[in-house]
Parts: C-alpha cells; sequence; structure tokens
C-alpha cells in the first residue's frame, strides 16, 4: 500500500472509531442519562472534578464533559465506553497500579467504584456534550449557556391561542381538531377517513379503560350507532368514564409518575407494607373525578388539611392517605456504616419524584451544585 493511501486508511478508521463513539453517547436512553445524574455525576463531583476540571487539569485530563474525557489527557483517552478492562480511569481507582491512582492518597470505596464500572459497561452515557468545556473560558461559556436557558419552551408562561378560522363547510367543530385540520392543510394533506365504528369503540375503550369492550356494551352501541352515530358516541364516552375501570386504568399512569411499586427493589427486595392503600385511593379518587389541585394537596399534605376529605361509605379519612407519595420508591439496604449514605439517597429518590411529579421539572443538579 502507497504511504498516502495507509494514512487516508488510518484516518478514515479513526474518524469512524471517533464518530462511532460520539454517536453511543449522543443515543443514551433516558434511563442511563437518569442513572448518570443519580449515581456518577455526584461521584465525579465529589472525587474527580477538583483537580480534572476547569481550574486544574492534572495529567492534561478534564472529567468535566463527555467530550473532555472522549479528548482525554496525557496518557490519551479516559476511558473507551462499554469496556472497563480497556478504561484508564478504571484502572486507577482500582489502585492496582503503583503509578497510576486515583485518587491518589486514598482509593474510594468498593460500591463507588463499581458504579464506575458499571457506569463504562453501559457505554459511559454522559449528557454533558456541551463544546465549551474544552474550547472556552467557563465564564464565557456559563454566559452563553444561561441565555440559551432564558429561552426554554417549559418556562415561559403558556399562551392560549385561539383556535384557528377554517374556510369550508367541513371544517371539524372540535378546536383541538381545527389546529391539526390546519396543519394538515399547511402540509397539503387531508385528514384520514373516520374509523368504522366497530374501531372506533375498540380504540375508546382501550384508551378510556384499558380493556377491550364488554359484548353488552358492543351490542349496544353499535345498534345506537345505526341511528345517530354522534349521540351513541358521546354516551359511550360517558358510559366508559363511568366505569370503574376507568380509575384503574388511569391510575397506573401518575403510579409510573411517582414510581409506585409493591416492593422496594435492590437486592432485599422488601415489601413496601401499605402501598396498596395509596394504589386503592388513587382508583377511588378517579373515579370520584376529585380535582387535580385537591389530589396535590392531599398527597404533599394531607395530614395537615383542616377540612379533609371523608369517604362516608367506607368511613375513612382520604385525605390522610395521599402523603403515602412520599413512601413510594427505592429504598437500599446496608450496614449500619452506610446509614448517612442510604438515607441521603432515600431523600434524594422523595425530592427527584417530587420535582419530576410537580414542578414538571428536576433539580437533581442541586445535589451537587449551590448557586448563591
Amino acid at each position: 500500500m502507497k504511504p498516502k493511501s495507509f494514512v487516508l486508511a488510518w484516518l478514515v478508521c479513526t474518524s469512524l472509531i471517533w464518530q462511532g463513539t460520539l454517536r453511543a453517547e449522543q443515543t443514551a436512553s433516558p434511563e442511563q442519562i437518569a442513572f448518570f445524574e443519580a449515581r456518577i455525576r455526584p461521584l465525579l463531583v465529589n472525587h474527580c472534578i477538583a483537580c480534572h476540571g476547569v481550574t486544574k487539569q492534572k495529567g492534561g485530563l478534564r472529567l468535566d464533559s463527555r467530550l473532555a474525557w472522549i479528548k482525554g489527557g496525557d496518557t490519551g483517552p479516559a476511558l473507551v465506553p462499554g469496556k472497563p478492562e480497556e478504561s484508564l480511569i478504571i484502572k486507577a481507582i482500582r489502585h492496582t497500579d503503583e503509578d497510576l491512582r486515583m485518587p491518589p492518597n486514598k482509593a474510594l470505596p468498593a460500591n463507588e467504584v463499581a458504579l464506575l464500572v458499571e457506569w463504562v459497561r453501559r457505554g459511559a452515557p454522559d449528557p454533558r456534550d456541551d463544546r465549551s468545556a474544552i474550547t472556552q473560558r467557563p465564564t464565557d461559556a456559563w454566559a452563553e449557556t444561561f441565555q440559551k436557558r432564558l429561552d426554554w419552551w417549559s418556562l415561559k408562561p403558556l399562551i392560549e391561542a385561539p383556535p384557528p378560522e377554517m374556510g369550508n363547510a367541513k371544517a371539524p367543530l372540535q378546536p383541538v381538531d381545527r389546529f391539526i385540520h390546519k396543519a394538515l392543510d399547511s402540509a397539503h394533506l387531508v385528514p384520514s377517513p373516520q374509523a368504522d365504528p366497530e374501531l372506533l369503540l375498540r380504540r375508546l375503550s382501550f384508551v378510556v379503560t384499558g380493556l377491550p369492550p364488554s359484548l353488552a356494551i358492543r351490542t349496544a352501541y353499535l345498534a345506537e350507532f345505526r341511528t345517530n352515530p354522534n349521540a351513541a358516541y358521546e354516551k359511550l364516552v360517558d358510559k366508559l368514564l363511568a366505569s370503574p375501570h376507568f380509575g384503574e386504568h388511569f391510575a397506573r399512569h401518575w403510579m409510573d409518575v411517582v414510581r409506585y411499586t409493591d416492593t422496594y427493589g435492590y437486592e432485599w427486595d422488601n415489601p413496601a407494607k401499605g402501598s396498596y392503600e395509596y394504589r386503592d385511593y388513587l382508583i377511588r379518587a378517579l373515579n370520584e373525578d376529585v380535582g387535580f389541585d385537591q389530589l396535590v394537596r392531599e398527597q404533599l399534605a394531607g395530614d395537615l388539611l383542616k377540612n379533609p376529605r371523608v369517604n362516608t361509605e367506607r368511613g375513612i379519612n382520604e385525605s390522610l392517605i395521599g402523603p403515602m407519595f412520599f413512601h413510594m420508591g427505592e429504598h437500599r439496604h446496608g450496614s449500619s456504616l452506610d446509614f448517612n449514605g442510604v438515607h441521603q439517597e432515600m431523600v434524594h429518590n422523595k425530592i427527584d419524584a417530587f420535582s419530576k411529579a410537580f414542578l414538571a421539572t428536576t433539580v437533581a443538579c442541586a445535589r451537587c451544585h449551590d448557586h448563591k
């Protein structure tokens, strides 16, 4: 092979490997990112960034961004995603090499070493992909980032936009449909034809109750649909909303938000005693059409309400069950020596669930960052 051809081939291969590494990180799943934020970022901040961050770069290495550790230091890239045994950072934290030890004076606890190994094994997902970490001064990087964050859509006030005017006789009556039709018109598309009544019935039943329609509901709906389709559909909606299965189905959506389980997870997987009471509380509340504002008050401070919601039929104070929201989530176990760390993880889990459920944002950054 000619020298120029060899060099060109080497550059192409190197470029593909580099791009493959970047691509793998850019497609990290939400679960992988959550693992990094909850487990890895605090660890890096506590043990690594002081010597491998903005102010110091020992060995020419920075660990405060994904691009920085990909670039590596004087001895090359800090890690190889997916291959902990080939990663310098893993070799360093294991203290197996006299000449390569991080932190230099005291080894990390075994559980933190295991977390870093697991992170690298998962492909080292890292959302810190801002190029400013290796191309800009810290002050310039933050100023640029701050301006971008001021424009976040999720932090802007809601604007009530009037439904668009439709210039034809077949314009839909419902506002949401008019928005959809306007977008279709702008793209020179036409709506799909209306589904047949049998398909409409199944779709609505699965959406509202999570179950296929019963034979009785199917028979009644199809008979009424022949004479008055719109009235039959509206009646079907009311009937499904009145079904006890509606609360069972929609409670599951909120239970996912509050990380409901019947056990606490981890290796012991102990039962979460009484968790079913919270599940049934949600189902009853949804079937009784309790307002979301009331549900929020009950889940955050149901034991402090002056006028609690009492279920006279069952003879129970429903509001008192709401704060079991804080009872859900993971509870890790360990020796008494690990109590503080275990307790902090439990509190962090509750704060994380609270912020995501009620603030529509996360406060996980505050675990490591305290901006005054």
